[in-house]
C-alpha cells in the first residue's frame, strides 16, 4: 500500500527522453502515478529536455517526442532543490568521484530530494547512476526501477506491436531496449521480448544489490 506521506515517484531525464521518443511519455505519467500525485522530475530538465529533443541527431521522429514531451511537461510536478538539498547532492556526487562512478548533478539532486522528502521510487534510464547509487547509497533499498521495467509494463498494458514499432523505429536511443525488442528479427512475440527485458533487469539488479523495486515491470500498487 502506498504511503499517504510519500511525494510519489521521480523521473530522471534519461527515461524522459527515452519514452517521449518512443511516445510513451504521457504512458510513463499514467504508470508513476500515485493515486492523484502525478510524477516529479527537476524543474530545470523542462528546458534541458526540450533543448536536447530539438537538437538530437539520433530522434527519428522529432515530432512525435517533442509532443509527447510537451504533454508529459504539461502533467507532471517540476521540483525546485533546496539549499539543504543541493549540499546532500554534492556531497552524493563527491562520494561517486572518488569511487570513480557516474552520477550527474541532475540525478543526484533527485536522490537526494527522493530521500529528504520520502519519495516513493526514482525511475531512470541511466544504468551507470543506478550502479552509483547502489555503491554510495547502499542502506536505499526498492526504491529505483529501470527503463527495462518501465518497457515491460508498457509492453503489458499497451500491446507488443505499437511498443515495438516505435523502438526498432528509433534504434538508437536505447541499444539494449533495441536488443530486447530483436529490431532486426521479422517476427517476435511478447514473451520473447519480455524475457528479454527481464534479462537485462536481473542483470542490474545483480549489480546493483537491492535498490531496483521487486518484479518484472513497475506496479505502484506492489511498492511498499
Amino acid at each position: 500500500m502506498i504511503s499517504m506521506t510519500s511525494d510519489g515517484c521521480y523521473l530522471d531525464n534519461d527515461v524522459v527522453l527515452k519514452t517521449c521518443a518512443y511516445g510513451v511519455g504521457a504512458d510513463l505519467v499514467k504508470m508513476s502515478t500515485c493515486g492523484t500525485l502525478v510524477p516529479a522530475i527537476l524543474a530545470l530538465a523542462k528546458y534541458t529536455l526540450c533543448s536536447t529533443v530539438r537538437r538530437s541527431r539520433t530522434i527519428v521522429d522529432q515530432s512525435t517526442a517533442a509532443n509527447q514531451l510537451c504533454e508529459l511537461l504539461d502533467r507532471v510536478r517540476l521540483l525546485e532543490p533546496t539549499p539543504d538539498e543541493i549540499m546532500a547532492a554534492a556531497e552524493l556526487e563527491s562520494a561517486a568521484m572518488a569511487a570513480n562512478l557516474s552520477f550527474d548533478a541532475g540525478e543526484s539532486q533527485l536522490v537526494a530530494m527522493l530521500i529528504a522528502r520520502n519519495g516513493l521510487v526514482f525511475i531512470s534510464g541511466d544504468k551507470r547512476a543506478a550502479k552509483a547509487i547502489s555503491e554510495i547509497l547502499p542502506e536505499l533499498e526498492r526504491r529505483l526501477a529501470c527503463l527495462e521495467q518501465v518497457m515491460h509494463t508498457l509492453v503489458t498494458d499497451l500491446g507488443l506491436d505499437p511498443i515495438r514499432r516505435a523502438v526498432c523505429r528509433e534504434v538508437n536511443a536505447d541499444r539494449a531496449t533495441a536488443i530486447c525488442f530483436q529490431c532486426a528479427s521479422p517476427q517476435v512475440d511478447a514473451a520473447a521480448v519480455q524475457s528479454a527485458l527481464v534479462s537485462y533487469t536481473n542483470a542490474l539488479r545483480s549489480d546493483t544489490g537491492s535498490l531496483l523495486v521487486e518484479g518484472a515491470g513497475v506496479s505502484l500498487t506492489k511498492i511498499a
